[in-house]
Protein backbone atom coordinates (compact mmCIF):
# COMPACT_ATOMS: atom_id res chain seq x y z
CA UNK A 1 0.00 0.00 0.00
CA UNK A 2 1.28 3.59 -1.00
CA UNK A 3 1.97 5.94 1.49
CA UNK A 4 1.49 9.63 1.36
CA UNK A 5 2.82 12.61 3.51
CA UNK A 6 2.92 16.07 2.75
CA UNK A 7 6.19 18.02 3.66
CA UNK A 8 7.37 17.83 6.59
CA UNK A 9 4.42 15.36 8.13
CA UNK A 10 5.32 12.45 9.85
CA UNK A 11 4.96 9.43 7.81
CA UNK A 12 1.60 8.43 8.50
CA UNK A 13 1.08 4.56 7.92
CA UNK A 14 -1.69 2.89 6.79
CA UNK A 15 -4.69 1.85 9.02
CA UNK A 16 -6.85 -0.93 9.27
CA UNK A 17 -10.43 -1.57 10.58
CA UNK A 18 -10.93 -0.64 14.16
CA UNK A 19 -9.99 -3.16 16.78
CA UNK A 20 -14.00 -3.59 17.91
CA UNK A 21 -14.74 -3.86 14.53
CA UNK A 22 -12.51 -6.32 14.10
CA UNK A 23 -13.70 -7.81 17.33
CA UNK A 24 -17.29 -8.16 16.04
CA UNK A 25 -16.51 -9.12 13.05
CA UNK A 26 -14.46 -12.34 14.55
CA UNK A 27 -16.83 -12.30 16.80
CA UNK A 28 -19.07 -12.85 14.40
CA UNK A 29 -17.29 -15.65 12.12
CA UNK A 30 -16.77 -17.63 14.74
CA UNK A 31 -20.63 -18.12 15.60
CA UNK A 32 -21.04 -18.38 12.13
CA UNK A 33 -18.79 -21.26 11.66
CA UNK A 34 -19.11 -23.03 15.18
CA UNK A 35 -23.06 -22.00 15.21
CA UNK A 36 -22.70 -19.76 18.64
CA UNK A 37 -19.73 -18.42 21.18
CA UNK A 38 -19.85 -18.10 24.80
CA UNK A 39 -18.32 -14.26 26.74
CA UNK A 40 -16.41 -14.51 29.86
CA UNK A 41 -19.25 -12.58 32.45
CA UNK A 42 -17.48 -13.70 35.42
CA UNK A 43 -15.14 -10.77 34.62
CA UNK A 44 -17.59 -8.89 35.91
CA UNK A 45 -17.98 -10.30 39.69
CA UNK A 46 -21.77 -11.29 40.71
CA UNK A 47 -22.79 -10.45 36.90
CA UNK A 48 -24.90 -13.37 35.11
CA UNK A 49 -25.29 -12.03 31.30
CA UNK A 50 -23.64 -9.33 29.44
CA UNK A 51 -23.10 -8.64 26.09
CA UNK A 52 -20.61 -6.58 24.42
CA UNK A 53 -21.19 -2.83 23.77
CA UNK A 54 -19.16 -0.06 22.51
CA UNK A 55 -17.98 2.59 24.80
CA UNK A 56 -16.54 5.03 22.91
CA UNK A 57 -14.00 3.67 20.47
CA UNK A 58 -13.39 0.93 22.76
CA UNK A 59 -15.86 -2.51 22.81
CA UNK A 60 -16.67 -3.92 26.24
CA UNK A 61 -18.53 -5.99 27.94
CA UNK A 62 -21.55 -4.53 29.75
CA UNK A 63 -23.46 -6.44 32.33
CA UNK A 64 -27.32 -7.04 31.61
CA UNK A 65 -27.99 -9.38 34.81
CA UNK A 66 -26.45 -9.57 38.16
CA UNK A 67 -27.09 -12.61 40.64
CA UNK A 68 -30.06 -12.57 42.85
CA UNK A 69 -29.93 -9.63 45.88
CA UNK A 70 -27.54 -7.61 43.13
CA UNK A 71 -28.42 -5.19 40.80
CA UNK A 72 -26.27 -3.93 37.36
CA UNK A 73 -24.56 -0.54 38.32
CA UNK A 74 -25.03 2.69 36.38
CA UNK A 75 -21.71 1.81 34.02
CA UNK A 76 -22.84 -1.68 33.44
CA UNK A 77 -19.33 -2.65 34.95
CA UNK A 78 -20.02 -3.76 37.96
CA UNK A 79 -23.23 -5.11 40.40
CA UNK A 80 -23.50 -3.35 43.38
CA UNK A 81 -26.46 -4.78 45.71
CA UNK A 82 -30.07 -4.37 44.69
CA UNK A 83 -32.29 -2.36 46.54
CA UNK A 84 -33.26 -4.24 50.06
CA UNK A 85 -30.27 -5.00 50.50
CA UNK A 86 -26.76 -4.20 51.79
CA UNK A 87 -23.00 -5.39 51.27
CA UNK A 88 -22.14 -7.51 54.49
CA UNK A 89 -18.42 -7.28 54.90
CA UNK A 90 -18.48 -9.92 57.03
CA UNK A 91 -19.48 -12.06 54.80
CA UNK A 92 -18.40 -10.50 51.13
CA UNK A 93 -21.90 -10.73 49.84
CA UNK A 94 -25.26 -8.92 49.56
CA UNK A 95 -27.53 -9.62 52.58
CA UNK A 96 -31.70 -9.23 53.32
CA UNK A 97 -31.76 -5.55 54.81
CA UNK A 98 -33.78 -7.32 57.37
CA UNK A 99 -36.15 -5.65 60.02
CA UNK A 100 -35.73 -2.37 61.61
CA UNK A 101 -33.37 -0.72 58.58
CA UNK A 102 -34.31 0.38 55.49
CA UNK A 103 -31.48 -0.43 52.38
CA UNK A 104 -31.70 1.92 49.02
CA UNK A 105 -29.12 -0.23 47.04
CA UNK A 106 -25.73 0.37 46.32
CA UNK A 107 -24.44 3.41 43.62
CA UNK A 108 -20.88 4.35 42.31
CA UNK A 109 -19.58 5.07 45.85
CA UNK A 110 -21.41 2.88 47.93
CA UNK A 111 -21.70 -0.96 47.47
CA UNK A 112 -24.78 -1.39 49.20
CA UNK A 113 -25.61 0.94 52.62
CA UNK A 114 -27.64 0.02 55.47
CA UNK A 115 -29.35 2.57 57.25
CA UNK A 116 -31.58 2.36 60.82
CA UNK A 117 -34.84 3.80 60.61
CA UNK A 118 -35.65 6.21 63.41
CA UNK A 119 -35.98 5.46 67.11
CA UNK A 120 -38.95 3.16 68.17
CA UNK A 121 -39.05 2.56 64.33
CA UNK A 122 -39.49 -0.98 62.17
CA UNK A 123 -40.19 -2.17 59.10
CA UNK A 124 -43.00 -4.69 57.95
CA UNK A 125 -40.14 -6.40 55.43
CA UNK A 126 -36.75 -7.36 55.46
CA UNK A 127 -36.37 -5.76 52.50
CA UNK A 128 -37.16 -2.20 53.00
CA UNK A 129 -35.69 -0.12 50.08
CA UNK A 130 -36.61 3.89 51.59
CA UNK A 131 -37.12 5.43 54.42
CA UNK A 132 -40.51 5.36 53.85
CA UNK A 133 -41.18 1.97 54.89
CA UNK A 134 -40.02 2.69 58.27
CA UNK A 135 -43.22 2.64 60.21
CA UNK A 136 -43.78 3.04 64.01
CA UNK A 137 -43.71 0.03 66.21
CA UNK A 138 -46.98 -0.70 68.20
CA UNK A 139 -47.82 1.16 70.75
CA UNK A 140 -45.62 4.24 69.33
CA UNK A 141 -47.17 6.77 66.97
CA UNK A 142 -45.47 8.92 64.40
CA UNK A 143 -43.87 12.28 65.61
CA UNK A 144 -44.41 15.76 64.37
CA UNK A 145 -40.95 15.48 62.85
CA UNK A 146 -42.09 12.40 60.74
CA UNK A 147 -38.60 10.65 60.99
CA UNK A 148 -39.20 8.90 64.28
CA UNK A 149 -41.93 7.78 66.64
CA UNK A 150 -42.59 7.67 70.73
CA UNK A 151 -44.62 5.98 73.03
CA UNK A 152 -48.82 6.79 72.98
CA UNK A 153 -49.07 8.72 75.98
CA UNK A 154 -51.62 7.61 78.66
CA UNK A 155 -54.96 8.07 76.78
CA UNK A 156 -53.68 7.16 73.21
CA UNK A 157 -53.25 3.87 71.23
CA UNK A 158 -51.87 3.06 68.56
CA UNK A 159 -51.44 -0.28 66.43
CA UNK A 160 -48.33 0.50 64.95
CA UNK A 161 -46.97 -0.79 61.75
CA UNK A 162 -48.74 2.55 59.79
CA UNK A 163 -46.91 5.94 59.49
CA UNK A 164 -49.94 7.14 61.61
CA UNK A 165 -49.66 9.65 65.03
CA UNK A 166 -51.45 7.85 67.94
CA UNK A 167 -55.25 7.39 68.02
CA UNK A 168 -57.07 9.31 71.55
CA UNK A 169 -58.67 6.80 73.11
CA UNK A 170 -62.95 6.92 72.50
CA UNK A 171 -64.88 8.91 75.07
CA UNK A 172 -63.82 9.28 78.56
CA UNK A 173 -61.62 6.16 78.62
CA UNK A 174 -58.07 5.85 78.84
CA UNK A 175 -55.37 3.22 79.38
CA UNK A 176 -53.27 1.90 82.48
CA UNK A 177 -49.95 3.14 80.93
CA UNK A 178 -47.99 4.89 78.24
CA UNK A 179 -47.04 2.44 75.40
CA UNK A 180 -50.83 1.05 74.44
CA UNK A 181 -50.69 -0.56 71.73
CA UNK A 182 -54.34 -1.55 71.05
CA UNK A 183 -57.98 0.21 71.05
CA UNK A 184 -58.46 -2.59 73.88
CA UNK A 185 -56.33 -1.16 76.18
CA UNK A 186 -58.57 1.69 76.53
CA UNK A 187 -60.90 1.45 79.64
CA UNK A 188 -62.73 3.54 82.52
CA UNK A 189 -60.13 5.41 84.29
CA UNK A 190 -60.05 5.13 88.15
CA UNK A 191 -63.26 6.95 89.26
CA UNK A 192 -65.27 5.73 86.66
CA UNK A 193 -67.46 2.83 85.60
CA UNK A 194 -68.56 1.62 82.56
CA UNK A 195 -72.01 2.38 81.93
CA UNK A 196 -74.03 2.31 78.25
CA UNK A 197 -71.00 1.88 77.06
CA UNK A 198 -69.40 4.96 77.98
CA UNK A 199 -67.27 5.86 81.36
CA UNK A 200 -69.38 7.47 84.34
CA UNK A 201 -68.12 9.63 87.39
CA UNK A 202 -68.42 7.24 90.13
CA UNK A 203 -70.06 10.00 92.28
CA UNK A 204 -68.86 11.77 95.39
CA UNK A 205 -69.29 9.39 98.28
CA UNK A 206 -67.77 6.36 96.22
CA UNK A 207 -64.75 5.06 94.78
CA UNK A 208 -63.16 2.92 92.10
CA UNK A 209 -59.69 1.41 92.03
CA UNK A 210 -57.62 0.68 88.74
CA UNK A 211 -58.40 1.07 84.91
CA UNK A 212 -61.59 -1.56 84.01
CA UNK A 213 -64.79 -2.21 82.95
CA UNK A 214 -66.02 -2.31 86.25
CA UNK A 215 -69.99 -1.19 86.30
CA UNK A 216 -69.91 -0.53 90.13
CA UNK A 217 -68.20 2.00 92.08
CA UNK A 218 -67.43 1.36 96.06
CA UNK A 219 -69.53 3.42 98.83
CA UNK A 220 -67.06 5.15 101.70
CA UNK A 221 -67.94 4.36 105.28
CA UNK A 222 -70.55 6.25 107.14
CA UNK A 223 -70.48 9.63 107.28
CA UNK A 224 -67.01 10.03 104.68
CA UNK A 225 -66.93 11.28 101.48
CA UNK A 226 -64.97 12.21 98.76
CA UNK A 227 -63.46 15.83 97.12
CA UNK A 228 -64.37 14.65 94.14
CA UNK A 229 -66.95 12.53 92.16
CA UNK A 230 -64.46 10.54 90.32
CA UNK A 231 -61.89 9.38 93.54
CA UNK A 232 -59.99 6.56 92.56
CA UNK A 233 -58.85 4.90 95.93
CA UNK A 234 -60.03 3.99 99.40
CA UNK A 235 -57.31 7.11 100.67
CA UNK A 236 -59.92 9.52 98.68
CA UNK A 237 -62.38 8.93 101.43
CA UNK A 238 -61.03 11.22 103.52
CA UNK A 239 -63.74 14.17 104.02
CA UNK A 240 -66.90 14.64 106.64
CA UNK A 241 -70.24 14.47 105.08
CA UNK A 242 -72.66 17.55 106.41
CA UNK A 243 -73.47 17.06 110.23
CA UNK A 244 -70.44 14.65 110.66
CA UNK A 245 -66.25 15.19 111.91
CA UNK A 246 -63.28 12.84 110.60
CA UNK A 247 -61.80 10.46 113.16
CA UNK A 248 -57.71 10.18 112.52
CA UNK A 249 -55.40 7.98 113.64
CA UNK A 250 -52.31 10.08 112.83
CA UNK A 251 -52.82 12.27 109.58
CA UNK A 252 -54.98 9.06 108.59
CA UNK A 253 -58.94 9.39 108.63
CA UNK A 254 -60.58 5.98 110.36
CA UNK A 255 -63.85 7.19 110.35
CA UNK A 256 -66.29 9.62 110.84
CA UNK A 257 -68.50 10.47 114.17
CA UNK A 258 -72.23 12.37 114.10
CA UNK A 259 -72.11 16.16 115.78
CA UNK A 260 -74.35 16.13 118.69
CA UNK A 261 -77.39 18.47 119.49
CA UNK A 262 -75.85 21.95 120.32
CA UNK A 263 -73.46 21.37 117.68
CA UNK A 264 -73.06 21.32 114.10
CA UNK A 265 -70.85 20.68 111.04
CA UNK A 266 -70.45 21.45 107.22
CA UNK A 267 -68.08 18.72 107.09
CA UNK A 268 -65.23 18.60 105.10
CA UNK A 269 -62.01 17.66 106.82
CA UNK A 270 -63.03 18.95 110.21
CA UNK A 271 -61.86 16.98 113.56
CA UNK A 272 -64.66 18.65 115.77
CA UNK A 273 -68.28 19.74 115.32
CA UNK A 274 -68.62 23.32 115.74
CA UNK A 275 -70.48 24.59 118.95
CA UNK A 276 -73.73 26.96 118.32
CA UNK A 277 -72.46 30.23 119.45
CA UNK A 278 -73.99 32.51 121.95
CA UNK A 279 -76.12 29.84 124.49
CA UNK A 280 -78.16 28.49 121.21
CA UNK A 281 -78.23 25.22 119.72
CA UNK A 282 -79.44 22.98 117.10
CA UNK A 283 -83.46 21.15 117.30
CA UNK A 284 -81.76 17.75 116.38
CA UNK A 285 -78.54 16.12 116.20
CA UNK A 286 -76.45 16.33 112.35
CA UNK A 287 -77.21 19.88 112.20
CA UNK A 288 -75.11 20.95 109.19
CA UNK A 289 -74.80 24.87 109.21
CA UNK A 290 -75.17 27.61 111.63
CA UNK A 291 -78.46 28.63 110.67
CA UNK A 292 -79.50 25.13 112.38
CA UNK A 293 -78.70 27.19 115.23
CA UNK A 294 -81.08 30.16 116.83
CA UNK A 295 -79.43 33.55 116.77
CA UNK A 296 -79.98 35.39 119.75
CA UNK A 297 -80.21 39.16 119.57
CA UNK A 298 -77.20 41.25 118.20
CA UNK A 299 -76.29 38.04 116.53
CA UNK A 300 -77.56 37.50 113.19
CA UNK A 301 -77.47 34.91 110.05
CA UNK A 302 -74.90 35.92 107.35
CA UNK A 303 -73.44 34.21 104.54
CA UNK A 304 -73.84 30.88 106.30
CA UNK A 305 -72.60 31.46 109.49
CA UNK A 306 -73.97 32.73 112.85
CA UNK A 307 -72.00 35.93 113.68
CA UNK A 308 -71.91 38.92 116.03
CA UNK A 309 -73.59 42.19 114.10
CA UNK A 310 -70.28 43.73 112.80
CA UNK A 311 -69.91 47.61 114.02
CA UNK A 312 -73.06 49.39 112.12
CA UNK A 313 -75.08 46.80 112.72
CA UNK A 314 -77.53 45.60 114.82
CA UNK A 315 -80.09 42.90 115.15
CA UNK A 316 -82.62 42.95 117.77
CA UNK A 317 -84.59 39.99 117.51
CA UNK A 318 -84.18 35.99 118.31
CA UNK A 319 -84.19 34.23 114.87
CA UNK A 320 -82.13 33.61 111.60
CA UNK A 321 -81.92 36.49 109.96
CA UNK A 322 -79.07 38.82 108.86
CA UNK A 323 -77.73 41.40 111.14
CA UNK A 324 -79.24 45.11 109.77
CA UNK A 325 -77.29 47.89 108.66
CA UNK A 326 -77.45 51.21 111.03
CA UNK A 327 -76.45 52.97 107.65
CA UNK A 328 -74.11 54.29 105.57
CA UNK A 329 -71.31 55.83 107.50
CA UNK A 330 -73.04 54.76 111.07
CA UNK A 331 -71.42 53.02 113.26
CA UNK A 332 -71.76 51.40 116.87
CA UNK A 333 -69.89 51.44 120.06
CA UNK A 334 -69.22 47.75 120.21
CA UNK A 335 -70.22 44.59 118.04
CA UNK A 336 -73.59 42.66 118.87
CA UNK A 337 -75.86 45.41 119.64
CA UNK A 338 -79.14 44.74 119.78
CA UNK A 339 -80.65 48.00 119.34
CA UNK A 340 -81.27 51.12 116.53
CA UNK A 341 -80.40 53.09 119.33
CA UNK A 342 -76.68 51.65 119.47
CA UNK A 343 -76.14 53.26 115.78
CA UNK A 344 -75.05 56.82 116.56
CA UNK A 345 -73.18 59.23 113.71
CA UNK A 346 -69.50 59.59 114.43
CA UNK A 347 -68.20 63.01 115.15
CA UNK A 348 -67.01 64.72 111.80
CA UNK A 349 -69.58 63.09 109.59
CA UNK A 350 -73.20 64.23 108.37
CA UNK A 351 -76.57 62.18 107.63
CA UNK A 352 -79.44 62.31 106.07
CA UNK A 353 -82.99 60.24 106.02
CA UNK A 354 -83.65 57.48 103.37
CA UNK A 355 -86.55 55.96 104.48
CA UNK A 356 -88.45 56.76 107.45
CA UNK A 357 -89.56 53.04 107.98
CA UNK A 358 -89.16 51.61 111.35
CA UNK A 359 -86.53 51.47 112.23
CA UNK A 360 -85.70 54.86 109.83
CA UNK A 361 -82.74 54.15 107.60
CA UNK A 362 -79.92 56.81 107.28
CA UNK A 363 -76.90 57.37 105.18
CA UNK A 364 -73.68 59.09 106.61
CA UNK A 365 -70.73 60.39 105.29
CA UNK A 366 -67.45 62.05 106.62
CA UNK A 367 -67.56 65.64 106.00
CA UNK A 368 -64.78 67.05 104.06
CA UNK A 369 -63.87 70.11 102.11
CA UNK A 370 -64.62 72.91 103.47
CA UNK A 371 -67.70 71.15 105.20
CA UNK A 372 -68.21 69.59 108.46
CA UNK A 373 -70.49 67.51 110.87
CA UNK A 374 -71.50 66.98 114.44
CA UNK A 375 -69.30 67.86 117.19
CA UNK A 376 -70.69 65.00 119.43
CA UNK A 377 -71.50 61.58 118.66
CA UNK A 378 -75.61 61.70 117.83
CA UNK A 379 -77.25 58.15 118.95
CA UNK A 380 -80.70 56.97 117.20
CA UNK A 381 -80.73 59.50 114.79
CA UNK A 382 -84.38 60.17 112.76
CA UNK A 383 -83.81 63.12 110.75
CA UNK A 384 -81.81 65.04 108.27
CA UNK A 385 -80.59 68.03 110.39
CA UNK A 386 -77.46 66.08 111.08
CA UNK A 387 -76.26 67.01 107.53
CA UNK A 388 -72.70 67.98 106.89
CA UNK A 389 -72.69 71.74 107.20
CA UNK A 390 -70.64 74.51 104.62
CA UNK A 391 -68.14 76.93 106.50
CA UNK A 392 -68.47 80.05 106.00
CA UNK A 393 -67.58 82.31 102.80
CA UNK A 394 -63.22 82.07 102.55
CA UNK A 395 -63.41 79.61 104.86
CA UNK A 396 -62.40 75.81 104.56
CA UNK A 397 -61.58 72.91 106.46
CA UNK A 398 -58.08 71.36 107.61
CA UNK A 399 -58.20 68.47 105.36
CA UNK A 400 -58.17 70.61 102.10
CA UNK A 401 -54.38 72.00 103.51
CA UNK A 402 -52.19 71.25 100.71
CA UNK A 403 -49.04 71.51 103.37
CA UNK A 404 -50.26 68.06 104.33
CA UNK A 405 -50.05 64.83 103.16
CA UNK A 406 -52.79 62.47 101.45
CA UNK A 407 -53.30 60.21 104.82
CA UNK A 408 -52.79 63.28 107.37
CA UNK A 409 -55.88 64.94 105.43
CA UNK A 410 -57.77 61.71 105.89
CA UNK A 411 -57.15 61.75 109.36
CA UNK A 412 -58.49 65.26 109.86
CA UNK A 413 -62.31 65.53 111.59
CA UNK A 414 -64.34 68.21 111.30
CA UNK A 415 -66.66 68.02 113.84
CA UNK A 416 -68.24 71.09 114.55
CA UNK A 417 -68.38 74.82 112.84
CA UNK A 418 -64.73 75.37 114.86
CA UNK A 419 -63.33 73.15 112.26
CA UNK A 420 -63.50 75.95 109.73
CA UNK A 421 -60.61 77.74 109.15
CA UNK A 422 -59.58 80.77 106.84
CA UNK A 423 -58.21 80.44 103.43
CA UNK A 424 -55.22 82.07 102.55
CA UNK A 425 -55.54 85.71 102.54
CA UNK A 426 -57.96 85.78 105.35
CA UNK A 427 -57.89 86.83 108.77
CA UNK A 428 -60.76 85.54 111.37
CA UNK A 429 -63.02 87.72 112.89
CA UNK A 430 -63.94 85.71 116.32
CA UNK A 431 -66.80 88.26 117.62
CA UNK A 432 -68.37 87.65 113.96
CA UNK A 433 -67.27 84.11 113.66
CA UNK A 434 -66.45 85.09 109.93
CA UNK A 435 -63.24 85.50 107.74
CA UNK A 436 -62.60 88.44 105.99
CA UNK A 437 -59.55 89.92 103.95
CA UNK A 438 -56.02 90.74 104.63
CA UNK A 439 -55.30 94.14 102.92
CA UNK A 440 -53.16 97.41 103.68
CA UNK A 441 -50.46 95.69 105.31
CA UNK A 442 -51.28 93.03 106.68
CA UNK A 443 -51.37 88.67 105.30
CA UNK A 444 -52.37 85.38 106.41
CA UNK A 445 -51.32 82.17 105.41
CA UNK A 446 -54.67 80.66 106.68
CA UNK A 447 -55.69 77.27 107.86
CA UNK A 448 -56.10 78.63 111.06
CA UNK A 449 -58.65 81.04 113.29
CA UNK A 450 -56.41 84.30 113.96
CA UNK A 451 -56.50 87.40 112.73
CA UNK A 452 -54.36 89.03 109.80
CA UNK A 453 -50.78 89.39 111.23
CA UNK A 454 -48.96 92.92 110.25
CA UNK A 455 -46.30 93.16 108.17
CA UNK A 456 -42.74 94.16 109.70
CA UNK A 457 -41.90 97.90 110.31
CA UNK A 458 -41.76 100.00 107.14
CA UNK A 459 -43.47 97.42 104.99
CA UNK A 460 -46.77 96.71 103.41
CA UNK A 461 -48.84 94.88 100.86
CA UNK A 462 -48.94 94.97 97.30
CA UNK A 463 -52.49 96.03 97.35
CA UNK A 464 -51.27 99.50 98.80
CA UNK A 465 -49.20 100.29 95.72
CA UNK A 466 -50.39 103.53 93.95
CA UNK A 467 -48.86 102.57 90.75
CA UNK A 468 -52.28 99.53 90.41
CA UNK A 469 -55.35 100.47 89.50
CA UNK A 470 -58.32 99.40 91.77
CA UNK A 471 -58.99 96.52 90.06
CA UNK A 472 -55.32 95.55 90.05
CA UNK A 473 -55.09 96.50 93.94
CA UNK A 474 -58.60 94.26 94.69
CA UNK A 475 -57.07 90.83 93.06
CA UNK A 476 -54.20 91.00 95.32
CA UNK A 477 -54.24 88.19 98.00
CA UNK A 478 -51.51 88.60 100.84
CA UNK A 479 -51.42 84.83 101.42
CA UNK A 480 -48.02 84.85 103.54
CA UNK A 481 -45.35 86.93 105.01
CA UNK A 482 -43.95 86.93 101.37
CA UNK A 483 -46.71 89.06 100.60
CA UNK A 484 -45.25 91.89 102.72
CA UNK A 485 -43.00 94.77 100.54
CA UNK A 486 -41.04 97.46 101.51
CA UNK A 487 -42.22 101.15 101.33
CA UNK A 488 -40.40 103.50 99.26
CA UNK A 489 -37.41 104.49 100.46
CA UNK A 490 -36.26 100.78 102.38
CA UNK A 491 -34.45 98.10 101.51
CA UNK A 492 -35.05 94.40 102.20
CA UNK A 493 -32.67 92.46 104.31
CA UNK A 494 -33.49 88.74 103.04
CA UNK A 495 -31.71 87.65 106.13
CA UNK A 496 -33.35 89.30 108.98
CA UNK A 497 -36.76 89.42 106.59
CA UNK A 498 -37.05 93.03 107.86
CA UNK A 499 -36.91 96.79 106.02
CA UNK A 500 -33.47 98.90 106.33
CA UNK A 501 -33.83 102.90 105.16
CA UNK A 502 -31.82 103.43 102.26
CA UNK A 503 -29.34 106.46 102.79
CA UNK A 504 -25.28 106.91 102.00
CA UNK A 505 -26.19 107.10 98.47
CA UNK A 506 -28.63 104.11 97.92
CA UNK A 507 -32.26 104.53 97.26
CA UNK A 508 -35.83 102.03 96.71
CA UNK A 509 -38.97 103.15 95.29
CA UNK A 510 -40.63 100.45 97.32
CA UNK A 511 -43.06 97.94 96.80
CA UNK A 512 -40.33 94.76 96.06
CA UNK A 513 -38.56 92.83 98.80
CA UNK A 514 -34.98 93.87 97.08
CA UNK A 515 -32.08 95.92 98.87
CA UNK A 516 -31.68 99.13 98.28
CA UNK A 517 -29.84 100.45 94.99
CA UNK A 518 -26.57 102.04 94.27
CA UNK A 519 -26.77 106.04 92.81
CA UNK A 520 -24.91 106.20 89.71
CA UNK A 521 -21.20 106.89 89.67
CA UNK A 522 -19.93 110.08 90.86
CA UNK A 523 -23.85 110.88 92.59
CA UNK A 524 -25.03 110.00 96.03
CA UNK A 525 -27.48 111.43 98.05
CA UNK A 526 -28.87 114.15 100.67
CA UNK A 527 -30.29 111.94 102.90
CA UNK A 528 -32.70 114.77 104.41
CA UNK A 529 -35.55 112.96 103.15
CA UNK A 530 -36.17 109.00 101.82
CA UNK A 531 -35.19 108.26 99.05
CA UNK A 532 -37.39 106.72 97.43
CA UNK A 533 -36.35 106.77 93.80
CA UNK A 534 -33.25 107.59 91.19
CA UNK A 535 -34.02 111.06 91.74
CA UNK A 536 -32.98 111.62 95.00
CA UNK A 537 -29.45 110.81 93.86
CA UNK A 538 -27.49 114.24 93.28
CA UNK A 539 -23.80 115.22 92.38
CA UNK A 540 -21.01 114.98 94.48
Amino acid sequence: MATFRTPGSPERRPRGPPLPVLLSAVLFLLAGSAGAYTLDCGRIPFCTSCVPRRIGTVTRLVCVGCSSGYAVGATGRTCVCAAGFFWDEALGTCSACNSGSWCPGGDADLMGPRYPCGTNMTTTTNYARYEGQCVPQPGCGMTAEGTMAAPCDVGFYSYGLERKRCTRCPRTFTTASAGAASKWKCACPPGYRYADESAVPCGFGSYKAGVDFNTVCTPCATGLTTPTGTAGAASDCRLARPGYRVVKSGDAVTGAAACGKGFYSAGGDTEACSACPNGTTTITSLATKPADCRAAPGYGYSSGAVAACGYGYFKSSLANVPCSSCGSGLLTPTEAASSYEDCFIPSGWGAVVLSYDDPVTMTGSRCAGGTYGTADPIFGPRSSSYACQKCPLYMTTADTDPSLTTEQQATVVNGGSVSCLTQPAYGFNSTAGLAYRCTDGTYSEGYARDPCASCPGNMTTADTDPSLTAQQQAAVLNAAASACATLPGYGFNSTAGTAYRCTDGTYSEGFTREPCASCPAGTTTADTDLNTGSGACIAI
